[in-house]
């Protein structure tokens, strides 16, 4: 094997501080302010798939508050007040796919800190310990580990749970685990900015002291997967109508790759075909297996003199999923066939149709695809109305849903009839290539298009599940983004990189179509209410700090046990 290194961190000290930062963004006007909460609120009235839900559930209606703020906007104070203000009437609404994306200026940001954070449960006891720090960037004996006490005088326990009301996740479990995330790393495209320039640190260091430490917040641009294949150079512009993603998680996802984690890159020579893979920190159990695809990792391990499989899934976001899909099997046939452990945790989504088809590498029966519907709405009917079999702005044909969208202008019914994104034909033309035994581990942020994998993995009976957290992120839509809703009434092409509509490049993306579950799961709504995991295992300082090393053998137990 022949190695080159490539290092392609973020450099923390020339990065910019959060006060300049602030400075240079051109404020929005209160005209411009105004535009895009009318625009929010038609949008969500118009177009929201789970408003009809959010409304009696929570007892809260998003609509009439948009409205209410648009006559007060000149009172907000100062710019990140408005920012603020918007993004927490989204996140009551506790829907990752319904969101306000801030403009330009913020969203290809990422406001952090040069650490990361993680719950660890050990003997029953739940303490928040420091996981990766930026090299060069702290000091000692701040050092991964040490346990955080406090955050700018509150007790870290309380600091997550007043963070987690404004991060959007659909349950208890998503909105602590993303205020975890959200307590050192804000990607701005959904998130507003700090409210402090700086945080005060209390923690306790391995020799048992107490230590404080001040850290400014500093703001860098947020990477894109330039080197993710399969991603054409000019992606077909409806590719975002298809997709079912968490944009702040794949966001925290390619910040954490880029500063926390591995830097060196192999490249290995078979024939004439060369295979890039990542290397990551070692553990016990692992030989790692090369792949083309940078959002998946996989090897081989051994427990008990037992070999088991692995396959690590970061992100199903793909604008190839046929290619995505024969290099995963081509995976599956060179891992160890006796029982496969499928990781998804933190996966934010991506392409529905990508999630669903890989479903059939681990089944014998056929799988059905999750459907999808409407809310009943005169804008939803024109929509569809508007889309035409040989319009190529589109993927998929909307029709399907018109005569629903008609009957229930006079019927009153709520939602639209259900039906499937992903072509059953498509899923049908696979087999089963893995024949062992499967079991998934999921988390709290696994999300959207990852959700509607899990529930696929346990409506078709495929195995068990073990999660990390009690539930998973409980998001089932489509979302579309505001500016492609308008550009399709208007009866125009999509076309990439094309103006939002909105001030300052500001957008909003709505779930538009909510997913009904099949199979078992018959009928269940899987937004808010996500998979519950058969068994849960919570992450233990080893976990965090040595590769996992608790969760695989739990993991792997698991998987033997069920054949």
């Amino acid at each position: 094997m022949h190695a080159t290194d490539a290092f392609d961190g973020i450099d923390w000290h020339n990065s910019q501080s959060l006060q300049d930062f602030m400075a240079s963004v051109k404020p929005l006007s209160v005209e411009e302010k105004r535009i895009i909460v009318d625009a929010a609120a038609r949008v969500l009235a118009d177009h929201y798939a789970h408003l009809p839900h959010k409304r009696m559930a929570h007892g809260f209606d998003p609509v009439a508050r948009l409205r209410s703020l648009s006559h007060s906007v000149q009172d907000l104070a100062t710019e990140t007040c408005f920012h603020s203000e918007l993004v927490g009437v989204f996140a009551e609404l506790r829907d990752l796919h319904t969101v306000y994306t801030l403009p330009e200026a913020y969203a290809s940001k990422v406001a952090y800190l040069p650490f990361q954070v993680g719950i660890a449960t050990d003997a029953g006891v739940r303490r928040v310990i420091v996981t990766h720090v930026m090299p060069g960037c702290v000091h000692a004996p701040f050092a991964e580990g040490v346990q955080i006490l406090a955050w700018s005088g509150i007790p870290i326990f309380r600091a997550i749970e007043k963070l987690a009301r404004f991060t959007g996740g659909a349950n208890r479990a998503a909105s602590q685990a993303r205020a975890v995330a959200a307590l050192t790393q804000r990607p701005m495209l959904r998130l507003a900015p700090p409210d402090e320039m700086y945080v005060e640190i209390e923690y306790q260091a391995h020799d048992g002291h107490r230590h404080r430490t001040h850290m400014d917040w500093r703001v860098c641009g947020l990477n894109t997967d330039a080197h993710v294949r399969h991603k054409p150079a000019a992606p077909a512009p409806a590719h975002s109508l298809v997709l079912a993603l968490d944009d702040m998680g794949d966001a925290l996802r390619r910040h954490r790759k880029t500063v926390f984690h591995p830097k060196v890159v192999h490249h290995e020579t078979h024939g004439h075909e060369v295979h890039h893979h990542e290397v990551h920190d070692e553990h016990p159990f692992e030989e790692g297996v090369p792949t083309r695809l940078t959002q998946v990792r996989a090897w081989k391990g051994m427990l008990d003199g037992k070999p088991f499989a692995h396959l690590r899934i970061r992100s199903f976001n793909t604008s190839d999923p046929d290619g995505f899909l024969d290099d995963i099997a081509m995976l599956l046939q060179r891992l160890p066939q006796t029982g496969l452990i499928i990781d998804v945790r933190d996966n934010p989504g991506g392409l529905v149709t990508a999630a669903e088809r890989l479903l059939q590498f681990f089944s014998d029966r056929p799988v059905q695809p999750m459907r999808m519907e409407f809310l009943a709405t005169e804008a939803n009917l024109k929509l569809c109305q508007m889309q035409t079999r040989d319009n190529p702005a589109m993927s998929e044909n909307l029709s399907r849903w018109i005569p629903s969208l008609q009957r229930a202008q006079q019927t009153g019914s709520v939602w639209s009839s259900a039906y499937p994104m992903t072509d059953v034909n498509e899923i049908r033309s696979a087999e089963r290539i893995y024949p062992g035994p499967v079991l998934l581990i999921t988390s709290a942020l696994s999300y959207s298009a990852t959700d509607i994998f899990i529930a696929g993995f346990r409506d078709h009976r495929i195995g068990k599940i073990l999660g990390v957290h009690a539930n998973t992120g409980a998001g089932g839509a489509n979302r579309w983004k505001y500016s492609d809703i308008q550009t399709l009434l208007r009866g125009e092409r999509l076309t990439p990189g094309r103006p939002t509509g909105l001030p300052g490049g500001a957008d909003l993306r709505v779930a538009i179509r909510r997913a009904v579950r099949v199979g078992i799961g018959e009928g269940m709504e899987l937004e808010e209410t996500g998979i519950v995991p058969d068994e849960v295992h919570h992450l233990t300082t080893a976990d965090l700090l040595e590769g996992d090393v608790d969760l695989i053998t739990h993991a792997v137990r698991m998987l033997r046990a069920q054949g």
